[in-house]
């Protein structure tokens, strides 16, 4: 009679150990969907930049989110200024946007965004 006490315990049948035990493979899909980040960058536009190097003219300059997941902090700092012209003219309002690389609307949920422009006057020397 076999020991059933411990279910760990082998026990010989006819003089003969069991074999190795039989593995299976088993896939199991998730109900749960993954969240894949699909933007890989971002473009931010700008309504007073006429850049002549992009399309469309207004970007402004571009960064990746390299190394991070959804919901992580994205920090940009370039290394140097992206100095572009602005067109010559008076304006009332600058519009931002933020948008990726599909030119896509950025979902943004921060509220403590800081967007820094340093605006320099170009002294033409004739």
């Amino acid at each position: 009679m076999p020991n059933l006490s411990n279910p760990l315990h082998h026990t010989k049948q006819n003089g003969i150990l069991p074999t190795n035990n039989l593995y299976t493979l088993q896939s199991i899909l998730s109900p749960i969907p993954p969240q894949i980040n699909s933007v890989s960058s971002y473009q931010l536009r700008c309504s007073l930049v006429n850049n002549p190097y992009c399309i469309p003219d207004d970007i402004l300059t571009t960064f990746n989110t390299a190394g991070t997941t959804i919901g992580q902090l994205v920090s940009y700092q370039p290394n140097e200024f992206c100095w572009v012209d602005v067109p010559n003219g008076s304006y009332a309002s600058i519009a931002i946007t933020i948008v990726d690389q599909e030119e896509r609307f950025a979902k943004l949920n921060d509220t403590n965004l800081l967007i820094s422009l340093i605006i320099n006057e170009l002294a033409y020397s004739l």
